[in-house]
């Protein structure tokens, strides 16, 4: 069970970064879109889009924990963090959380487990349907305006390493590499 607890704390954060990847192109698309004067429809679809991202990031983070705000619980702590928590409950431990690790997990400890994986299940359907779906006609209205599109990271994708591409590209040249 920690293990599987451990799986989906990190499939958690690799679900927010990907959000954070789209929700980052979306802002600056939405600054290209309002230096071009476009139209108020794609700045609407822009800013939908990004809600539904939004929407998906507020299960998963605790909002105030994406503003910046560490120390803070406004309001409901995000998958993200429920995760770590039960696995420190069923684990040995962490912070001031004492831990379970020499005694299986609880029905309880399951049970919750249980309810967070299905809520985490249903964040990465939502983010399958916002990907597949509603980005491609997202950026079908972008190209009939002449605007570049953004692109989708898989949950567990990264961004391009600049260091490595740099390596890659004095590695690839003709041996003269200062």
């Amino acid at each position: 069970m920690s293990y599987r607890i451990y799986d989906d704390t990190n499939r958690s954060a690799q679900l927010i970064n990907q959000i954070e990847w789209s929700r980052r192109q979306l802002e600056d698309t939405r600054k290209l879109l309002v230096a071009k004067k476009a139209e108020k429809s794609l700045l609407d679809a822009t800013d939908a889009l990004n809600r539904k991202y939004l929407d998906q990031e507020d299960q998963l983070l605790h909002p105030t924990i994406a503003e910046g705000d560490e120390k803070s619980f406004r309001g409901p702590v995000g998958l993200y963090l429920k995760f770590i928590w039960l696995g420190a409950e069923v684990g040995s431990g962490g912070g001031d959380v004492s831990g379970n690790s020499d005694f299986a997990p609880t029905d309880p400890e399951k049970e919750v487990f249980t309810l967070l994986d299905q809520q985490l299940e249903s964040v990465a359907a939502a983010m399958k349907q916002i990907d597949d779906h509603d980005t491609p006609a997202y950026n079908e209205t972008l190209a009939k305006a002449g605007i570049a599109r953004i692109t989708t990271v898989p949950a567990g994708g990264s961004p391009p390493d600049e260091d490595a591409d740099k390596a890659s590209a004095a590695d690839a040249g003709d041996g003269d590499n200062l």
